[in-house]
This record gives C-alpha cells, structure tokens and sequence, in this order.
C-alpha cells in the first residue's frame, strides 16, 4: 500500500517505529541508552563533534535494528515454520545490530571516560532505572497480531 502524501509517509513512518518500541524489547533498551547518551552528553558538555558522532551512532544501531525487526516481520509472515535459511537471515542482521551497539558502546567510553568520575550515585541510580524499566516492560505483539488478522 503506498502513501499518497506526505503526511501519511510521516504517520507510517512513526508507526513503524511505535510498532517496533512496543514489540522489540532490544530496541526499547536501545531508546533507553540513547535517551541517556544525550542526556550525558548534554550534561557534560561533551562538545559537538563529540555530540554529532553519538548521536550518529545512535542513528546507526536504532536504524539497524528497524531493519532487523522489519526482516523479522516478513519473514514470519512468508514462513511460520522453522527454516534455516530463514535462520541465518536473522541471526545475520542480528549480528549486524551486535556489531554496531558494540561500537556504538567502545565510542562513547571513548568520549565519557573522562567525565566517569563526576557521575553521582543519583546519577547512576537514575540510568539504571531508565534502562531496566523498558527491559522488564513485556512485549505488546498482541496489536501486531489484531491488525495482522484484520487485514
């Protein structure tokens, strides 16, 4: 089904991104380190250069993980049935998205090292309970599953 405006193409876009929060819990704890990340990276003045090439990194492993999500998608709508080939096609993009959340990880302890020490216990309390809220939250397929059947 194609998007006859604008507006549309946004509304699918958001969808898709709402679709993928409510049913990734990887990506929900993505959202969370990068909500994080800029957090810091604000509170720390950690310098635009620094600023862009994080959230550049952000960019690369949520996007990766769109595009993992979306090869979920059509690949269990095509075989519901365990297939190998359809196996190595997910493991593959998952490794993609390790690949870059390990990077993504190595730059910003690059760029933060220097600012560890002047973290507070409230600090460190406040990212735990921002990133394990969203790893706890269970998985809504459910809506997924309805629009599936209603299509």
């Amino acid at each position: 089904m194609k998007n006859r405006n604008f507006l549309q193409s946004l509304k699918s876009a958001f969808r898709g991104i709402y679709i993928t929060y409510i049913s990734q819990r990887n990506f929900r704890i993505q959202v969370s380190f990068a909500i994080l990340v800029i957090y810091f990276g604000l509170k720390f003045k950690v310098g635009i250069m620094n600023m862009i090439i994080l959230l550049f990194t952000i960019l690369l492993v949520l996007s990766f993980e769109l595009i993992n999500t979306s090869i979920e998608f059509l690949s269990d709508k095509i075989e519901s049935k365990y297939d190998i080939l359809i196996k190595n096609s997910k493991d593959t993009l998952s490794g993609l998205v390790l690949l870059a959340s390990i990077v993504s990880v190595i730059i910003g302890f690059i760029i933060f090292f220097k600012y560890i020490r002047y973290l507070t216990y409230k600090s460190i309390i406040f990212s735990l309970i921002i990133i394990i809220v969203p790893a706890i939250i269970k998985s809504n397929n459910d809506i997924i599953k309805k629009e599936a059947m209603n299509n």
